[in-house]
């Protein structure tokens, strides 16, 4: 009993505490981003697709993950409480991310 305690109690300071990118937080195929969520194309709605339309994507040949609602992680932002992602494409100024893959964080 007393060591379920002491893990309900610590999980709440695990998930505030300050994640370092593994690999040096480099990306090799976009920018390090903090989206708000992440999701596959075919997952997409109708309006995400439309505004990848609207800026000549081919929503048919996507690969990787959309983030929505992403954020650049780097001077003076080193933290994501939501997805940290690396994205090849950014639209609509972070509103839409495309060809991202996910980023393993250490806490």
């Amino acid at each position: 009993m007393r060591i379920s305690s002491i893990v309900l109690f610590a999980l709440p300071i695990l998930a505030v505490a300050d994640p370092v990118r593994r690999g040096g937080g480099q990306c090799n195929s976009g920018s390090v981003q903090c989206c708000e969520t992440t999701q596959s194309p075919k997952d997409a709605g109708p309006t995400t697709i439309e505004q990848l339309k609207a800026v000549g994507v081919d929503v048919n040949s996507l690969t990787g993950l959309i983030g929505l609602n992403c954020s650049p992680i780097g001077v003076g932002s080193d933290t994501c409480s939501s997805q940290t992602v690396c994205c090849t494409n950014n639209y609509y100024d972070g509103l839409i991310n495309v060809g991202c893959t996910t980023i393993i964080i250490d806490v």
